[in-house]
């Protein structure tokens, strides 16, 4: 369920980051030599901006992890960043999403290395849950359950922090996937701000001087980005100041895309189960669809394998 705590007429500087995507495995599009230094150098510039700008928060949207379960390496290059700079008073707030989450499912959280953080975060000084941040609510990804269109829950929250797919508006949404910004405004009325991960491409939306934002990916890892500045906001909600903060992230290159075509990643489960979809059951016209409904339906039975099927889509920018 999401997680609320409300405390009337205050306003915060914020930092506002999203889609980490933290692994320890080379992306196929990238041929960087220190692929963990260079994502920690990321983690480090983010918390370097809070410091500069004067926040004391820096929020979390979602995906910080690219697997449920990562290497005690990643685990713990991140949480020694959130340390290094909470001993220096930056705090952080954590929200799960789907790449977090052991099969997407939030009740799992237990089976992650985010569940790590996650229990960190109840009893620590500097690692935080948004029912911790005032004027707040937190929605983990998949518990933005909806009635007739609207949220079960009634918040009279300032901020909204989610993790659901979501673009700017009705042109840049492909194939009806996922939220347009107007209707997550329309979703939670009293909202000012909503802050949402998923989307690698960041956005910011405003309609009467309420905001839906979107802070992208912090350090790109598909193809698809290669003419994207990777990044994150600075939201100073007292003077209304948004400002986006671009980070040099590397280059991406075509060439080592090609060389990993034979990657681990296109495993033989993988080829097994795709030529083991039944043709006698209902068949979507979407072929990923297909793939990823067979995959939620048989994860059980196809283990990790699922886990790949997902990462496989994404390093196709499906």
């Amino acid at each position: 369920m999401p997680f609320v705590w409300i405390e009337e007429g205050r306003s915060m500087k914020l930092i506002v980051v999203s889609d980490d995507h933290l692994r320890d495995d080379l992306p196929i599009c990238r041929n960087d030599i220190d692929w963990i230094g260079v994502q920690r150098d990321a983690e480090e510039f983010v918390y370097k901006k809070a410091i500069e700008h004067g926040c004391t928060i820096v929020c979390r949207t979602g995906d910080i992890f690219n697997q449920s379960i990562v290497v005690p390496e990643i685990y713990n290059m991140m949480l020694d960043v959130i340390c290094k700079y909470g001993v220096q008073g930056v705090e952080t707030y954590i929200l799960p999403g789907n790449h977090d989450l052991y099969f997407h499912n939030f009740d799992a959280i237990s089976k992650s290395s985010f569940g790590g953080l996650w229990n960190i975060a109840k009893s620590s000084a500097f690692l935080h849950t948004y029912h911790d941040l005032r004027d707040s609510v937190g929605i983990p990804y998949g518990k933005l359950n909806l009635k007739d269109g609207k949220p079960v829950i009634s918040s009279s929250a300032k901020y909204v922090f989610l993790h659901e797919l979501s673009f700017k508006d009705e042109k840049s949404r492909p194939m009806q996937k996922g939220f347009i910004a107007q209707e997550l405004l329309d979703m939670f009325p009293v909202a000012q701000y909503i802050f949402i991960g998923d989307n690698h491409r960041n956005y910011v939306y405003e309609n009467n001087n309420r905001y839906v934002i979107s802070p992208g990916c912090l350090v790109r890892q598909t193809i698809d980005l290669v003419d994207y500045k990777a990044g994150f906001y600075f939201v100073d909600t007292d003077k209304g100041d948004i400002e986006r903060i671009d980070y040099d992230d590397g280059k991406l290159s075509y060439e080592y895309l090609s060389q990993k075509k034979e990657d681990a990643r296109f495993d033989k489960k993988i080829e097994n189960f795709v030529d083991s979809l039944s043709s006698d059951g209902e068949v979507s016209v979407d072929f990923v669809d297909n793939l990823k409904r067979e995959a939620d339906a048989n994860s059980e039975e196809l283990g990790t394998a699922s886990e790949i099927i997902y990462e496989v889509l994404e390093e196709l920018c499906l």
